[in-house]
């Protein structure tokens, strides 16, 4: 979602003002994401698995040639 926690809270602040639900993420990747949540009251499971998988686009290309160190993912839903 961001790149440092005061932008994190930033952005799930937002989130929350439009929200009219429950907020759910799924992949929070990193712990400082994690603390975060935490911080601001979220329940946190923290067991449990995950895996990305990738495949290069084509024989000739690897995945730091098509997205660098500016590869992001995150998933958030709101019920």
């Amino acid at each position: 979602m961001a790149l440092d926690t005061t932008e994190m809270h930033m952005l799930i602040s937002l989130m929350e003002e439009r929200t009219k639900g429950v907020v759910y993420d799924r992949a929070v990747l990193n712990n400082a994401l994690r603390d975060v949540y935490r911080s601001r009251g979220y329940m946190i499971q923290d067991r449990g698995y995950g895996l990305m998988m990738y495949k290069p686009l084509t024989a000739d290309d690897s995945f730091r040639q098509i997205y660098g160190d500016k590869f992001y993912l995150s998933r958030l839903d709101t019920f």
